[in-house]
């Protein structure tokens, strides 16, 4: 196995990882947290992160080189993007940034399915891994329902409290009980016209 065929086999595994689960909570940002995040918000950090995170993501696409580093997954069941830690950035940041795509779904008709931490125990290090689960809000229709772009998964994880990627995911269903998803591109490019519009 090559080097960046284990490196995408960590990023998006095949198969469940069997690994000690230490802790498994709900996530719970303090006060402290909730602050700083709002600050982060207000005041334009928000809005350059994600306009460098839309540019790297479509230069990889592209195959253009890209101040951020950013892995694509696409597959007929789930599509999505994990982004390197930018050094430049700052963990707290980086954490805002994962708690900022999961607001910015949540203007979509989607709904929160819950947000939890799992601590668990490698053998060379303390793995930290946060996930926001979002689902697609139905609609009206008693007999299919709309599922939007698919259930969305957005992953934060730690090695040792050092972050190492966010991963950002749209699993959708293959079912008559559901409409045709919507592709992830169009996902990318309504998240960024929100952006734009708050500037």
């Amino acid at each position: 196995m090559t080097f960046f065929d284990k490196l995408m086999d960590g990023l998006f595994p095949k198969k469940p990882q069997s690994n000690k689960v230490l802790v498994h909570e709900n996530i719970k940002r303090t006060p402290a947290e909730q602050a700083a995040y709002t600050l982060w918000r207000s005041n334009g950090e928000a809005s350059a992160c994600m306009e460098e995170l839309f540019r790297s993501w479509n230069f990889t696409k592209l195959d253009i080189r890209s101040n951020w580093l950013i892995h694509l997954h696409a597959s007929p069941y789930s599509n999505g993007f994990a982004l390197d830690y930018p050094n430049t950035l700052g963990p707290e940041n980086f954490r805002h940034l994962f708690d900022y795509l999961k607001e910015l779904v949540l203007r979509l008709p989607y709904r929160p399915s819950g947000s939890d931490r799992r601590i668990l125990q490698q053998p060379q290090y303390l793995e930290v891994r946060e996930m926001h689960y979002l689902k697609p809000q139905p609609g009206n229709d008693p007999n299919i329902a709309n599922q939007r772009y698919g259930n969305i998964l957005i992953e934060m994880v730690q090695y040792d409290d050092k972050p190492q990627f966010i991963k950002f995911m749209a699993n959708v269903y293959q079912d008559r009980l559901f409409t045709q998803a919507g592709q992830f591109e169009d996902l990318m490019h309504t998240l960024s016209e929100m952006i734009q519009r708050e500037n």
